[in-house]
């Protein structure tokens, strides 16, 4: 009977799910979240130090995109974590349309 407890426990654990979806999940996890965080960087880079906005308000989108399909790897993994990066992913989302407004206002210049 401990046993079938303890089975039970960890089922319910977050490392649990990560187990059985093997190491290419969390590969795969780890690529797409980098590759947010570079064009996130990349992002504050052209908009700050370059003012590069058109080309800041793109690398926006597709740090937006790339958050939003890290929600998706990360619902496979552990679903509350991919419910924790969902606020960011909207903010990204609203930050991507601000980037394409102000581009937009300031292209007549």
């Amino acid at each position: 009977m401990p046993r079938a407890r303890r089975s039970a426990r960890q089922a319910r654990s977050p490392w649990a799910a990560r187990d059985q979806a093997g190491p290419r999940s969390g590969a795969r996890w780890l690529v797409v979240f980098a590759a947010s965080v570079a064009f996130a960087l990349g992002w504050a880079r052209s908009f700050y130090l370059d003012h590069a906005v058109l080309r800041a308000a793109v690398l926006l989108i597709a740090a937006a995109t790339l958050t939003w399909a890290l929600v998706a790897v990360t619902a496979g993994l552990v679903a509350w974590a991919a419910w924790v990066l969902v606020p960011y992913a909207v903010w990204l989302t609203v930050a991507s349309s601000l980037a394409v407004g102000y581009w937009r206002l300031n292209d007549s210049r």
